[in-house]
This record gives C-alpha cells, sequence and structure tokens, in this order.
C-alpha cells in the first residue's frame, strides 16, 4: 500500500480528500436522486389515477349514449309500427 506524508503531499500542492467525505457526496447525491424517483413515481400515479377517472367517465358517457341511441330507436320502430297498424284497419 502506497502511502503519502504530509510533507509530499504539500510538495505536490495537492490536497487528499479523505474517502469519507466522498462517500459522504456520494451517499448524499444518492439521496436526492432518491426522492427525485419517488417524486416522479408519485406524480406518475397520480396522472394514471385522473386519465382512469376520466376515461371511465368517458365510457359512461359513450355506454349512455349508446343506450339513448337504443331507446331511441327502439321507440321509433314501436311508433312507426303502430302508425301502420292504425293506418291499415283505416
Amino acid at each position: 500500500m502506497n502511502r503519502l506524508s504530509d510533507q509530499d503531499l504539500r510538495a505536490s500542492g495537492t490536497t487528499m480528500v479523505p474517502v469519507d467525505e466522498q462517500r459522504r457526496a456520494l451517499e448524499h447525491r444518492l439521496e436526492l436522486a432518491k426522492e427525485r424517483l419517488v417524486a416522479d413515481l408519485s406524480r406518475v400515479s397520480s396522472m394514471l389515477k385522473s386519465s382512469a377517472g376520466s376515461m371511465r367517465k368517458n365510457i359512461v358517457r359513450a355506454a349512455v349514449a349508446i343506450g339513448g341511441l337504443l331507446l331511441l330507436g327502439i321507440v321509433s320502430a314501436v311508433v312507426r309500427r303502430r302508425r301502420r297498424l292504425a293506418w291499415r284497419s283505416l
């Protein structure tokens, strides 16, 4: 293992950063990245929930519209048939 003395470091003009500070900085960056990831995941989750809710509303609206059109068609067919039968009986 190579060891540098303080005199060697002063002579070369460089300073050694203790591993603990580098590790602490790296852990801090990891924590920040985790926080951003959690924030992004929660934002995506809320977006999915809102889009699922709006999709559900749109499906219900479409089903009601189709049901209304079917009911209107059935009623108009019954009315036309009654008019034809009434017209023929005259």
